[in-house]
């Protein structure tokens, strides 16, 4: 892609700035935010990764032109599938490849290894026991109006 101009900036800014959010429909972005509430600040660029993946025959085989109309009218991406594959891809990155040296985890943060043990919950399952569930009234408690 970088042999013929389509650079990440073309494509990957928008991505980040919304947090996904303008390419996908809410019902996957759902899923997606989920996921990606549980990470660390490096996560999105393996989404992103994930995303590209999926992308990879056709963007390989397009021309600048074509590129900026497979952006522009996003592909059905499998989200599930992207979203196994974000987790894999973040768990086989090296700490050190992922440092960002100015970022603060957020309270209550995750550790990477809470990603070994993410059991997948299919998007389309009624099988939702091990969800966790919350109501509003449980945590009007803790919002600051």
């Amino acid at each position: 892609m970088e042999s013929i101009g389509f650079i990440p900036e073309l494509y990957a800014i928008p991505w980040f700035l919304t947090m996904f959010a303008h390419v996908f429909p809410l019902h996957k972005l759902f899923h997606l935010w989920d996921t990606l509430l549980l990470g660390n600040s490096s996560f999105p660029l393996c989404i992103g990764v994930a995303i590209l993946q999926q992308l990879r025959s056709g963007l390989l085989a397009s021309g600048f032109n074509e590129c900026i109309l497979l952006f522009s009218d996003m592909p059905e991406i499998d989200i599930e599938r992207c979203v196994k594959e974000s987790i894999r891809v973040f768990c086989g990155i090296p700490k050190s490849a992922a440092y960002r040296q100015h970022a603060h985890p957020p309270r209550g943060h995750a550790t990477d290894s809470a990603y070994s043990q993410i059991k997948p919950v299919s998007y389309y399952s009624t099988d939702c026991h091990d969800v966790p569930r919350s109501e509003l009234v449980s945590i009007t408690p803790f919002i600051k109006l």
